[in-house]
């Protein structure tokens, strides 16, 4: 029996028709596409605690899409408050790298989906200038004594704002604009 067959188990005699929907019928994921999922949160630093949570959202999904990083998201949005709290400065704020809504665009523009999963088969100059400037901001930040968590879930949350057109980094309540990539 695997660990996460193990999981499953002992979540059954609290949330039994979770675990038969999840595992049973016609929209059921099986054990393969329910791991493969726990393991996308944890290689992103997400705790897995909450698991009843995020059975609860594959089994509400399962008919929608069977695609582990649909499925992935899904449960990221189902646990959003506890990734946002885990992120959360001591005084309440959330320090966040804004990406202007062009660029967003572009990067959207080119995402590709395999087999695999999705990918954004971006130009590598405007790779590098993208990451170069959420670079510099995190530098910035961290200078400013506004460090960014880059190894947490969220790491630099990249967010756009309606009006932004800057790169830059949101100490609430104000917004420094940054100059804009292009």
């Amino acid at each position: 029996m695997t660990v996460v067959n193990a999981i499953i188990d002992a979540i059954k005699t609290d949330a039994p028709v979770v675990v038969n929907e999840l595992l049973e019928g016609s929209n059921a994921l099986g054990v393969g596409r329910i791991q493969k999922v726990l393991q996308n949160l944890l290689a992103e630093r997400v705790s897995i605690r909450n698991l009843i949570t995020i059975l609860e959202a594959l089994a509400d999904n399962a008919m929608i899409t069977k695609e582990v990083d649909a499925l992935t998201e899904f449960a990221r949005m189902a646990l959003s408050q506890q990734i946002t709290q885990s992120v959360t400065g001591a005084d309440g704020t959330l320090s966040v790298i804004l990406i202007d809504p062009s660029i967003e665009r572009e990067i959207q523009t080119a995402a590709r989906q395999t087999a695999q999963g999705s990918y954004a088969a971006l130009d590598q100059n405007l790779t590098r200038r993208i990451v170069d400037a959420v670079q510099k901001q995190a530098d910035e930040a961290a200078a400013a004594r506004h460090p960014l968590d880059e190894s947490g879930p969220v790491g630099a949350a990249l967010h756009p704002r309606s009006g932004e057109q800057a790169v830059g980094i949101d100490h609430p309540p104000r917004v420094r604009p940054q100059p804009r990539l292009g």
